[in-house]
C-alpha cells in the first residue's frame, strides 16, 4: 500500500484480522514483559538467598574441615593404641611364661617341703627315741 499522507497512521487502514493479529502481538508482548519481570524478580530472590546461605556453607565447610582434622588425629591415636595393645600382649605373654615358671618352682618347693616335713617327723621320732634312751640310761 502506498502511503500518500505522512500524517496518516498506518493502523487506520487495517482490516479486522490485522487489528486482531496486532492485538495478539500486543498481548504477547505484554505477557513476555510480565514473564521477564517475574523471572527477574525470582532470579533476584534466588541470588539474595544464595548470598544469604553463603556464610552458612562457609561455616559448614570450616566445621567439616575441623572434623576431618579431628578424625585424622583420632586415627593417629588409634594407631598408637594399637601399638600399645600389641606391646601389652607381648608383656602378658612374657608374664604368662613367668607365671608358668613360678608354678613349676613352687611345685618343686612343695615337693622339697614335703621331703623336709617327712625328715622332720623322722628326726622328732628319733629325738623322742633318744630322749627315752637317755632317760633310761639316767635311771640306770
Amino acid at each position: 500500500m502506498a502511503n500518500d499522507d505522512p500524517n496518516e497512521q498506518p493502523t487506520q487502514k487495517l482490516t479486522a484480522f490485522e487489528t486482531m493479529v496486532l492485538a495478539r502481538f500486543d498481548d504477547l508482548t505484554a505477557n513476555l514483559a510480565r514473564s521477564q519481570r517475574e523471572t527477574n524478580e525470582r532470579f533476584e530472590k534466588l541470588e539474595s538467598k544464595a548470598l544469604d546461605t553463603k556464610p552458612i556453607w562457609e561455616r559448614a565447610l570450616a566445621e567439616i574441615l575441623e572434623v576431618k582434622g579431628d578424625v585424622a588425629g583420632l586415627k593417629g591415636d588409634v594407631a598408637g593404641l594399637k601399638d600399645d595393645v600389641a606391646g601389652l600382649k607381648d608383656d602378658v605373654a612374657g608374664l604368662k611364661d613367668d607365671v608358668a615358671e613360678v608354678k613349676d618352682r613352687l611345685q618343686r618347693v612343695e615337693g622339697s617341703l614335703g621331703i623336709l616335713t617327712e625328715d622332720l617327723v623322722k628326726v622328732r621320732a628319733d629325738l623322742q627315741g633318744f630322749n627315752r634312751r637317755i632317760m633310761a640310761l639316767e635311771k640306770a
